[in-house]
């Protein structure tokens, strides 16, 4: 058992801005059987408005970000899942990708909305069913750390490359990076494209 002084530590990290609390795991989410929203599939295109807050263990204020377990089942076409704060606007970078019949999860962070909930987007063309268990919480309020944490929207964008997978193989190449720019060294400027 720890020492009265390490307990206080502990415990005084925890509450500090930025700071992460892991949780026992604790299903919020199952569209199966109507837990934490109906129970029918999440049509095309649909949103699912998830409360996090007050449940599983996650404080009723004073949350940043939820750490979520995401799983797709059942999906009737190929698609993905983005995962934002409720409220906000969705980004277009998806957090779990899937193909048809697949049954697939994802460890996901994700913003929590002004009204305590996480929202997940649908962005296939057929119905998927959602599961999402928490893990843990990340409190709110400013960075004042070094290294503390802070709850930014999925991003992803295009680079404009193009080139040869290999030497003569004849095989388009195009790159895609999740980030501002491709890793050091990985191309090479060629007029106004990106060679890889």
């Amino acid at each position: 058992m720890g020492s009265p002084l390490a307990m206080a530590s502990s415990a005084q990290a925890a509450a500090a801005p930025s700071a992460f609390t892991s949780l026992a795991p604790y299903r919020l989410l199952d569209t199966r059987y109507g837990v934490g929203a109906a129970k029918v599939a999440v049509a095309k295109g649909g949103t699912v408005h998830l409360q996090v807050a007050t449940r599983g263990g996650v404080p009723a204020t004073g949350v940043s970000a939820v750490v979520l377990n995401v799983t797709v089942t059942a999906p009737t076409k190929p698609g993905y899942v983005t995962v934002y704060g409720d409220g906000t606007t969705r980004p277009t970078a998806s957090n779990l990708n899937f193909v048809a019949g697949q049954t697939i999860p994802n460890l996901v962070i994700a913003p929590v909305g002004a009204n305590g909930k996480v929202a997940l987007y649908n962005g296939t063309g057929g119905t998927i069913h959602l599961i999402a268990d928490v893990s843990g919480y990340y409190r709110s309020r400013a960075r004042t750390a070094a290294g503390a944490f802070g709850a930014l929207a999925p991003t992803g964008c295009w680079i404009p490359a193009t080139g040869w997978a290999r030497p003569r193989s004849r095989l388009p190449l195009v790159a895609w990076w999740p980030c501002r720019s491709p890793p050091a060294g990985a191309c090479r400027p060629r007029g106004s494209l990106q060679w890889c």
